[in-house]
C-alpha cells in the first residue's frame, strides 16, 4: 500500500513539474509561451518548427562607388519575427497571462547562438501592473532608473542577464500607453552589435 501510495505521488509531482514547464514549440495549439521561464538554451530551430516566422539576416554591406554595387561582406546577427499573419496575444506572455503580446522578437549572434528577446506593447490597461510586476520579480537587481522626454527607463541586471523597460504613460488613454522590454544573455551580448542592441533598448542607458 505504501508503494503505491509513493507510486502515485510521484507520478503527481511529475505531473505537476510538467505542467509548470513551458511547450516544445511555439504556436497557439500549444499554449501560451511563458517568456519570463526562457534560459537562452532553448533550441530556437525546435521553438520556432510550427509557426510561421521570418529570419531577418543584419549584415555587414561594402559599396562600391566604381561599380555602384553593394554586396554582402559578413552576416552580424540575426533577428526571428513571427509572421504577422500568425500573430495573436495568445502566442507570449510573460509570468501572468495578461502580459501578453504577439510582437516577440528573437535575437541571435552570427552563430545562431539564442542571446536575447523582447517584445513592444501598446495598451491602456496593463502598462502599470507590469512595471509593478517586474519591480517584484527582480528586487534587489535594480541598477539603473531614469526619466527622460516623459520616457521612463529601468535596467536590472541578475548573474545571468540584463533587464531593460523602456515605458510612457500616455496623457491620452485612448492613444495607448507604450512599452519596450526585453532581456539580454550578459555571456552572448558581446557577440552581437551595437546597432542590434539598440533593438532592445540596452543601449539606452
Amino acid at each position: 500500500m505504501k508503494r503505491k501510495v509513493l507510486i502515485v505521488l510521484t507520478i503527481a509531482i511529475f505531473m505537476g513539474c510538467k505542467s509548470a514547464d513551458n511547450p516544445s514549440y511555439i504556436g497557439i495549439d500549444y499554449g501560451s509561451y511563458d517568456l519570463s521561464m526562457i534560459t537562452f538554451s532553448e533550441n530556437i530551430d525546435t521553438l520556432f518548427s510550427k509557426i510561421p516566422h521570418i529570419i531577418i539576416p543584419k549584415t555587414e554591406d561594402k559599396y562600391d562607388p566604381k561599380t555602384g554595387v553593394t554586396t554582402v561582406i559578413d552576416t552580424n546577427a540575426y533577428v526571428i519575427r513571427v509572421e504577422d499573419f500568425a500573430k495573436s496575444k495568445a502566442l507570449f506572455h510573460f509570468g501572468k497571462l495578461e502580459y501578453s503580446t504577439p510582437n516577440i522578437f528573437v535575437y541571435l549572434t552570427k552563430n545562431k547562438d539564442f542571446v536575447a528577446f523582447g517584445f513592444s506593447q501598446h495598451d491602456c490597461i496593463y502598462l502599470e501592473s507590469f512595471v509593478n510586476f517586474l519591480n517584484n520579480k527582480y528586487k534587489g537587481f535594480k541598477v539603473k532608473d531614469k526619466q527622460s522626454e516623459g520616457y521612463y527607463n529601468i535596467k536590472w541586471e541578475t548573474k545571468n542577464d540584463i533587464i531593460v523597460l523602456t515605458y510612457r504613460f500616455e496623457i491620452l488613454k485612448n492613444q495607448g500607453n507604450y512599452y519596450n522590454f526585453a532581456i539580454i544573455n550578459k555571456k552572448e551580448m558581446n557577440k552581437i552589435p551595437s546597432d542590434v542592441l539598440d533593438l532592445t533598448g540596452i543601449n539606452s542607458f
